[in-house]
């Protein structure tokens, strides 16, 4: 490299002694002078060309490797559609340190009412390949809209039909990590005291280390007796996987196209796709990795000795994450059709969308009844937050409803 930068450098000396600047009519402390700028300039590039590629060769792996974002979108309704909405304000945003990621944004119904948002100008479709389930698609710099030609299979044949594009049109191999997202969940969400190179992706590849192949914003340990134990299973509303966990994934089924929901066995969606992440991961041998605060960052979920995480109960509903809800700062995204952490997701999305307006957030006028209050010793005192998450009354009406069902049954 220093013989290369040498030789332009004689070079571009040769050429400057026979140009005008450098002719005769100079004197030599001239001549020289000149010469010992080119140099400086030169010396100068190239200091600045390594120090550069030595600080991209410096970061971590998480912040240098490509990585395919795939959300599966499906308008059942008002909430799906603001959770697209919302993650096209906050989760297209292009890495600061230039990393490469790219969006696939798979579509299972006719209508995409916030797909107009994703394209700053109109875009021609290619049609098919059918066989793959694409209908039609098109890519405009890092972003691809993918329609499906049915919807079926729900959010895991969104990212098969995903991973098959771009396997179709060579491009799959380009990616280092795969980060899958449904329209069930909100986000992303993260604290305002995250570094200026930080990008909300890394959260999930930043965990990417030894035999960890697949992270996940929620898991659940299912107890023996539930058809798709036991042990640890992803969430798959939102969760990453390196190229390993992929392959390994893709050589399971695990991505294969389900039809049926609620049956058992190998044509369940939930069984043999969605529970089938984890299982795979343990029986390849990889590890897993969540962002729940709740769990050491160094748990094997390979040992059965955790199994019982949060005592075998979904986190993912309200209240029973260990008695409170899953904090969408601690995990990115929250499954928002399920209304979980829904007064915090509500006023978060709105500050932050105000953020992408211009708006500061300091927008406001003096409570006087709040501002009392608050400095009372009222407000200091026990509050009833908790009783929030109490479920007993919930599950007492829910016990009444299933007693009522096998009532009318007999």
């Amino acid at each position: 490299m220093s013989t290369t930068w040498a030789g332009h450098v004689w070079t571009l000396l040769t050429l400057s002694n026979r140009s005008p600047l450098l002719s005769s009519r100079k004197s030599p402390t001239h001549r020289n002078a000149i010469a010992l700028c080119t140099v400086t300039v030169l010396c100068c590039i190239f200091l600045s060309v390594c120090l550069r590629g030595l600080s991209y060769s410096s970061r971590p792996e998480y912040k240098q490797g490509s990585i395919l974002i795939s959300y599966a979108y499906y308008e059942k309704d008002a909430i799906q559609r603001s959770n697209f909405e919302l993650f096209l304000k906050l989760g297209t945003d292009l890495s600061p340190t230039g990393q490469h990621i790219h969006w696939n944004f798979v579509i299972s119904t006719e209508t995409c009412s916030p797909c107009r948002n994703i394209f700053t100008k109109a875009s021609a479709y290619t049609q098919g390949p059918e066989h793959l389930g694409v209908r039609k698609a098109t890519t405009q710099g890092s972003r691809t809209l993918i329609y499906r030609t049915e919807n079926t299979g729900m959010d895991i044949a969104s990212h098969n039909v995903s991973f098959s594009y771009l396997q179709h049109i060579g491009r799959l191999r380009l990616f280092r990590y795969f980060i899958m997202i449904n329209s069930s969940a909100k986000g992303p969400f993260q604290p305002a005291y995250m570094p200026p190179d930080w990008h909300w992706t890394h959260a999930y590849l930043v965990r990417f280390k030894g035999d960890i192949h697949a992270v996940a914003s929620s898991m659940v340990c299912l107890p023996t007796e539930d058809e798709g134990g036991p042990g640890p299973r992803i969430e798959s509303w939102a969760y990453a996987v390196d190229q390993l966990g992929l392959r390994a994934l893709q050589e399971s089924g695990a991505y294969n196209m389900r039809t049926c929901k609620g049956c058992k066995g190998r044509d369940s969606i939930i069984l043999s796709g969605e529970y089938s992440i984890g299982l795979t991961m343990i029986r390849f041998g990889y590890n897993m990795a969540t962002l729940m605060l709740k769990y050491s960052q160094d748990v094997d979920w390979r040992d059965p000795i955790h199994w019982k995480c949060n005592d075998n109960v979904h986190p993912s509903r309200h209240g029973t994450y260990d008695g409170i809800s899953l904090n969408p700062i601690e995990t990115v995204f929250v499954k928002s059709t399920w209304h979980v952490a829904e007064p915090y997701t509500r006023r978060y999305a709105g500050w932050l969308s105000r953020h992408r307006q211009g708006m500061s957030g300091t927008e406001g006028t003096t409570n006087q009844l709040l501002y009392k209050f608050a400095i009372s010793e009222f407000a200091q005192g026990h509050n009833k937050l908790a009783e929030g998450y109490n479920l007993s009354s919930a599950i007492s009406q829910w016990q009444a409803h299933e007693e009522s069902i096998s009532i009318k049954m007999v």
